[in-house]
């Protein structure tokens, strides 16, 4: 009964106050402040008796009191929502789950009971910190198991539920000598499998004198508290967050899965974010870790020689990056300072350790001395103090330095960052207000000096590009991995956030969240700046600087960050005073402030701004059309560079380039049309992209004349660009401009084209396509479309004669112009062509004509003894044809050139067999006379050529001949004997061909017994 009376006072002890809003007493009050910073050995060794209830009251206030803590260590900030171990955990607490309850002094234990099956877990806890938990399921991470918040969370919801016991050390000082006999020996039956050895061994040890149990005072109790030396932090697996980096880091650039990898890389790095930013020490041990593992990388030599990939360089950046904020960190000690110093110098001296400019040559012999690592930045950052004067004002209040211009801009914004990341927003706002202001302020001073620059000078400078290098405020603000202009519009524009919502802790990605803002007023300055205008300002400055044009992954970075800050922009409201914000800023670029990329001279190596100045052109063009319109073309410059075809940076700023032309096009009147055309002609290089603008002119023109003109005006452009160069899409741009864009445009505009052709468009282009779109235009049309292609035909008659025939073939007297042109050049045409045209004459019942024509092409033929399968060999037969249908006479033209030109025999002797039956032709109609003799002339001449040129194949192909073509030798030689059989002497000619193979191939007895055989010869 005393038992049970004492375990509820003790119970009674480790609730809290129940009345709603009751002041904590004197003792919980103190227990509370001893539990949360004091290690409670230190309490027992200078205090000569802890009253029970003080010591039942610190061990019950050592427990955590704050569910976000567990959240933090249970759960990746982007998981889903649902499958996250805290909401596992609450889940498991509101069903009920967690049953047992038992804390022994600074010992919590319980079952736990999920869907499947029941575990016993276990927490130790130290000044308000769980330092360890232990849980046999098999759900394996770095961060706690849903069984440990389960436990967790019902110990911190309701504690009076949890049964509480003393440490083990005071209850075993309660003990006589037989009750610790029969406690050991009861707990050594009940586990007597696991814990047996261990008894025994320690019972030798104790009986051992001189053993080293026996040199120490005191005995360890698990229950007891942390000792004063100890280390006080959040429980974090080591070794599981080892092999969670190590795995994910050599999966993180493959080509499969990668994206979850990342995923996960960037879920550990938010992870810390989230504990520096709780102030909990675990951040930068946890990151210790991270780098530890990373250097371990067996890649690392591997990219010494090669580039490293951008996704694993993104990873590495984004480790130096949070290295800075750590050691930035206002409140950090000098102690942890040196150590952090010491530890970067180590991991940079590593061999393998990535430099900081992912740019550097992979060649070893290219690469300058020196070279700065990847920590050399976070190096730096340990020794910049925050003892300035002037920060420690601009800290202090909203009402503190105005301005802050002590520092470049880059470690000024780092600053804001590290406030920011570790947990100081007030103070980070603070800075970040300070720091654009002084930004404005040192545009002002450079644009003055600028304006006395320009005045200074004799003349005037026109818009162009300068060889002097592009100044800037600091280096490279867009591309630096520390990212300062993004993390000053971040700082400042949350604070504008309509709902009063939090990005920097949103579980939402910054570029994709749905957030409304509004004007919400500076404490002190100028009554037209506010959060959003001055957030607006060092965006639009960011944006609107010069830069150099970088190659690769730093480039990619530049431009995800302009993509990402030019997102945000189009999210802010476009009222009055941000308009006048911008006006102001814009107008400032134009005057040279501080290397702006609108200034009418800049470096040709600058990065061109398209997407930004499209940005601003679509944002001030409701507001002041003419600011929007200069700005647009001012930023449209290109300059013209040597790039192999494929190249992917240039083809993303020629399509940015040609999206910022869409937009001035679509907008401008007609004034305004001329002024664009002119800068598109003059930085315009891509034929592709000047292509799709007029596409794009003609799809929105409408109804619009001027847009019709211009878009006419810019396949022009494209056409000339690509007339003396091969382009693969040269065909789809002269269909489009002369089918599509000069008809749509007006007669007017497509009679001009065909006066002008040359300027634009191939001879076979003008004939092939131009002279038919003429031709169905108007009478004018007509007659230029001739005009087009007789002029195609005496350029490149080869591949314009036959359409300019065609073009002519209604009128006579031009017709006979085009006839005569083709004649005239039948030396530069190829017979197939001459055929071609020949046939084309004879369809359209010019015989005569075409008769002369195939005689030209007969006279560009030449066929060898061995080409019986020719292409003209048609032709031949048509051209025969044709002249036997003309008369004797032509017949006998063709004969001769035919003996002349052909060699082969097996054609020779098919055209005879053709000349002679006379019924083959394909103009019967034409046909006048029956077919001739062989033996008279002209044909006899065939005839002769035929025999001849079958002797001769017969030696030539015996010359070579394998017994495998003995048979087809064999067949020919009977095809060549009925030519012979032809001719009046023909069998003799055939026999003295049989005698002399005999005597001069009498070697080959197998051919010659075939040819017996087959001949009887």
């Amino acid at each position: 009964m005393a038992s049970a009376i004492k375990r509820a006072r003790r119970n009674s002890q480790n609730s809290p106050p129940k009345i709603a809003h009751q002041p904590l007493s004197m003792l919980d009050a103190a227990a509370k402040v001893v539990a949360a910073h004091i290690p409670f050995q230190y309490v027992e060794d200078n205090t000569s008796r802890i009253p029970e209830p003080v010591e039942n009251r610190i061990v019950y206030w050592s427990f955590p009191r704050n569910e976000a803590d567990i959240r933090l260590y249970s759960s990746f900030s982007k998981t889903e929502h649902g499958r996250i171990p805290f909401i596992e955990g609450q889940t498991i607490l509101e069903r009920g789950g967690v049953r047992d309850a038992l804390q022994i002094g600074f010992h919590l234990s319980g079952t736990v009971q999920d869907e499947e099956r029941t575990y016993s877990v276990s927490i130790t806890f130290d000044r308000c910190k769980i330092t360890s938990v232990n849980c046999p399921c098999s759900n394996r991470d770095i961060f706690w198991c849903s069984h440990i918040v389960a436990l967790a969370l019902f110990r911190m919801r309701t504690p009076e539920d949890v049964q509480s016991r003393s440490p083990i050390s005071e209850t075993l000082l309660q003990m006589d000598r037989e009750q610790l006999q029969k406690f050991a020996q009861y707990l050594i039956s009940h586990h007597h499998t696991q814990v047996l050895p261990t008894a025994q061994k320690l019972a030798d040890d104790i009986l051992e004198m001189s053993s080293v149990i026996n040199q120490v005072r005191g005995a360890p109790d698990p229950t007891a508290g942390a000792s004063v030396d100890s280390n006080n932090a959040w429980h974090l697996d080591e070794d599981e967050l080892r092999e969670q980096v190590k795995t994910n880091l050599c999966y993180a650039e493959k080509s499969y899965q990668c994206k979850h990898h990342q995923q996960k890389l960037n879920c550990i790095f938010n992870k810390v974010r989230e504990m520096l930013q709780s102030r909990d020490g675990n951040g930068s041990r946890m990151l210790s870790l991270i780098t530890e593992q990373f250097l371990l990388d067996p890649r690392l030599s591997l990219y010494k020689s090669q580039p490293m990939p951008d996704k694993l360089r993104r990873l590495w950046d984004e480790l130096a990056c949070l290295w800075v904020f750590v050691v930035l960190n206002p409140t950090a000690i000098s102690q942890d300072r040196d150590e952090w110093a010491t530890n970067f110098e180590e991991w940079n001296s590593i061999d393998g350790c990535p430099p900081e400019d992912p740019q550097l040559p992979t060649n070893t012999q290219n690469v300058p001395a020196n070279v700065r690592a990847i920590f050399a930045r976070a190096l730096d950052a340990t020794k910049l103090m925050w003892d300035n004067e002037a920060l420690q004002e601009t800290l202090r209040s909203d009402t503190g330095s105005s301005e802050y211009l002590e520092e470049e801009l880059t470690i000024a914004s780092a600053r804001v960052n590290a406030l920011r990341c570790h947990g100081y927003k007030t103070e980070a706002r603070r800075l970040a207000v300070a720091v654009v202001r002084g930004v404005k302020r040192q545009i002002w001073r450079r644009v003055e000096q600028h304006k006395q620059f320009v005045a200074g000078r004799s003349t005037s400078c026109e818009c162009g590009y300068s060889s002097m290098a592009p100044y800037n405020v600091d280096t490279a603000c867009m591309g630096n991995p520390l990212n300062p202009i993004g993390c000053l519009f971040d700082t400042l524009i949350e604070v504008c956030l309509a709902d009063g919502g939090d990005r920097a802790n949103s579980d939402v990605d910054v570029v994709n969240d749905d957030k409304s803002y509004k004007h919400t007023e500076l404490p002190s300055g100028s009554e037209n700046d506010s959060y959003l205008t001055l957030a607006v300002q060092i965006a639009i400055f960011g944006l609107g600087q010069q830069r150099m044009k970088y190659s690769g992954y730093k480039e990619t970075v530049a431009r995800q960050q302009e993509k990402d800050l030019i997102q945000l922009l189009r999210k802010v409201p476009l009222d009055d005073r941000v308009i006048a914000a911008l006006r102001d800023q814009v107008s400032l670029m134009f005057d040279g402030g501080a290397g702006s990329a609108l200034e009418a001279l800049i470096h040709p190596d600058s990065a061109p701004i398209h997407y930004f100045a499209k940005f601003l052109f679509q944002s001030l063009l409701p507001h002041d059309n003419d600011l929007a319109f200069k700005v647009g073309i001012r930023a449209l410059r290109l300059p013209p560079t040597e790039t192999e075809a494929g190249d992917d940076p240039m083809n993303y700023v020629e399509q940015r380039q040609c999206e910022l032309a869409t937009a001035l096009l679509v907008a401008a009147n007609s004034e305004q049309l001329e002024d664009v055309l002119r800068a598109v002609r003059s930085h315009m290089h891509s034929p592709s992209q000047i292509f799709s603008l007029a596409q794009h002119a003609k799809t929105e023109s409408n109804s619009a004349s001027d847009l019709k003109k211009a878009a006419l005006e810019l396949g022009l452009i494209v056409l000339k660009k690509t007339k003396n160069k091969s382009h693969w899409r040269r065909s789809e741009m002269v269909r489009w401009v002369i089918k599509t864009s000069a008809p749509d445009a007006g007669d007017g505009e497509l009679l001009n084209v065909g006066k002008q052709w040359e300027g634009w468009l191939t001879a076979v282009e003008a004939c092939s396509v131009l002279s038919p779109v003429l031709m169905s235009c108007s009478e004018n049309g007509e007659r230029l479309a001739i005009r087009v292609a007789m002029q195609c035909a005496a350029d490149d008659p080869a591949h314009c004669a036959l359409s300019a025939l065609t073009m002519c073939e209604k009128d006579n007297t031009t017709f006979s112009q085009a006839f005569d042109l083709v004649v005239s050049a039948a030396n530069r045409l190829p017979a197939s062509q001459l055929f071609a045209i020949a046939r084309y004459l004879d369809s359209r019942n010019q015989s005569r004509r075409a008769y002369d024509i195939a005689l030209l092409a007969l006279k560009a033929l030449r066929i060898a003894y061995n080409e019986d399968a020719h292409p003209a060999i048609s032709d031949i037969h048509w051209t025969c044809s044709l002249a036997m249908s003309l008369g004797k006479g032509e017949l006998a033209h063709v004969v001769p050139i035919l003996v002349e030109n052909v060699h082969c025999a097996s054609v020779l002797s098919e055209i005879l067999r053709r000349c002679t039956i006379g019924g083959h032709a394909p103009h019967p109609a034409h046909v006048t006379t029956r077919g001739r003799a062989h033996e008279r002339a002209p044909l006899r001449q065939l005839l002769d050529a035929a025999i001849c040129a079958y002797v001769n194949t017969t030696h030539s192909r015996l010359a070579h001949i394998s017994p495998r073509h003995y048979a087809d030798f064999v067949d020919f030689l009977q095809t060549a004997q009925h030519t012979f059989a032809m001719a009046p002497d023909g069998p003799l000619q055939f026999a003295a061909l049989i005698d002399n193979m005999r005597l001069v191939y009498k070697g080959k007895k197998k051919l010659m017994a075939l040819i017996k055989d087959r001949f009887n010869m």
